[in-house]
């Protein structure tokens, strides 16, 4: 076969095939031979009809076969022949045979972006010096206790901290309705009836809760707050806020004793003697999986910030696409309104790709790196992988027998595999450095 290839910008290459006259005919006489012997025709037993009829008969079947043939045949060729690492062929154009016999055809595809790889070794990682302390163990069976907490209704008393309101409220700026400056904004942060608030800072808005402290059951009172600068409402971010809030009801709140029952309602300790070891070690199981994760995560942008190149625009555009389905549906999720979603298109699709384009190159990186190191998925990672899925999803039988015939999903997590491992490697190569936490660390 005669194959070149033209490569152009955004990963895409055209493979030209010229398949040979000699080529053709051998493949043509397969395909008719075939019908030839499967044939039947009234008045001749199979295989017995003369040739000429069976090609006039099947002329169209064995032409689409042929043509089916050789351009898949050519295709594999010519990727081969020119090493070209073709992630998808996008469209096949001008198939022909030509005068001379021989047939000729173009097959446009989409490649894998080039790229070298840096030293993956002693990629620098800094995690901050962080440990459990007892002032966290007792923050953390307060929160406890809170969520178990009773709110019984108190009269005879004005608001305080701790304490749980249940207020109307309407929000201003400048003497204007939120709704006006903001109408995407979402509907609590407007106004609300019957809302209950924790009287706890900074529960909504920091400084509301300071601001309620003292109300008195059928009072009304203005509360001031300031906005930040990066608020996620544009057209208010920065400004100063006054809400008109009316005290409908005061709720005391009673916390549960740290008893042996309610050591037993956490699902931690079995007793109130061993419920503050068990919170420490949650505390100390969950402080080690976000350092990992942070770990991870310095890995993949530092690769990401080392290594330079375009990603396929088709890919990206899928993955996009992906996101911005994700996005919606988790606003959908929290309430947010379809004419909040639309208002707020423009950002998504912008937060969607900028997300997309990151995780495409990332999974180039990574694919690169397993290929180059030689990282694999086996059979024992994939039964840990499936029953790991399993318990995750609490699949039933039937869709466990459907889940391990699904090769999709077997090749998806296959490639999960792949990129744990591969993430893995580079772990265990990185130089790791303790630093001191950033306020924000230590504050989390």
């Amino acid at each position: 076969m005669n194959i070149t290839v033209e490569k152009f910008p955004d990963c895409k290459a055209a493979i030209r095939v010229e398949v040979p006259r000699e080529k053709v005919e051998s493949q043509r006489a397969q395909i008719t031979k075939f019908y030839h012997q499967g044939a039947s025709i009234p008045g001749f037993r199979p295989g017995k009809a003369p040739a000429a009829m069976i090609v006039r008969r099947y002329a169209k079947q064995i032409e689409q076969e042929l043509r089916d043939r050789l351009t898949a045949e050519g295709y594999q060729e010519g990727s081969k022949q020119e090493g070209l690492d073709i992630l998808s062929p996008t469209e096949v154009k001008d198939p022909q045979f030509n005068e001379d016999g021989t047939f000729t055809f173009i097959v446009e595809v989409i490649t894998a972006p080039a790229f070298d790889l840096p030293d993956i070794k002693g990629i620098p990682i800094k995690i901050p010096k962080i440990a459990v302390t007892e002032e966290n163990v007792d923050q953390a069976i307060e929160n406890l206790r809170e969520r178990q907490a009773n709110y019984p209704a108190v009269e005879g008393r004005a608001l305080e901290l701790g304490d749980l309101a249940v207020i109307d409220y309407h929000g201003f700026i400048d003497g204007k309705p939120v709704r006006e400056l903001a109408p995407t904004a979402a509907e609590r942060l407007q106004e609300g009836a019957d809302y209950w608030v924790l009287v706890k800072e900074p529960n909504f808005l920091p400084g509301f809760c300071d601001g309620l402290v003292g109300l008195a059951v059928g009072e009304t009172r203005p509360v001031v707050v300031k906005l930040p600068g990066d608020f996620p409402v544009k057209e208010i971010a920065g400004l100063e806020m006054t809400y008109e809030v009316t005290l409908k009801e005061v709720r005391e709140q009673e916390l549960p004793e740290i008893d042996d029952e309610f050591a037993r309602s956490t699902r931690l300790a079995d007793d109130a003697a061993s419920l503050r070891g068990a919170v420490r070690t949650a505390l100390e199981k969950d402080l080690e999986q976000k350092i990992e994760q942070t770990k991870r995560e310095q890995i993949i942008q530092h690769l990401n910030e080392k290594i330079v190149f375009e990603v396929p625009q088709d890919l990206l555009s899928q993955a996009t696409q992906r996101r911005v389905q994700e996005l919606v549906e988790a606003n959908q999720q929290r309430g947010v309104s379809e004419e909040e979603i639309v208002e707020n298109q423009e950002e998504i699709m912008s937060a969607a790709n900028q997300q997309a384009q990151f995780d495409v190159k990332t999974n180039f990186i990574l694919h690169k790196i397993a290929e180059q190191e030689q990282v694999a998925a086996t059979n024992e990672d994939l039964q840990r992988e499936l029953m790991t899925h399993v318990m995750r999803t609490k699949a039933t039988k039937a869709q466990i027998k459907k889940l391990i015939k699904n090769q999709r999903v077997l090749d998806r997590l296959r490639e999960n595999i792949i990129t744990r491992k591969t993430v893995d490697l580079l772990l265990a190569g990185a130089t790791i450095e303790e630093v001191e936490p950033t306020a924000e660390e230590a504050a989390a």
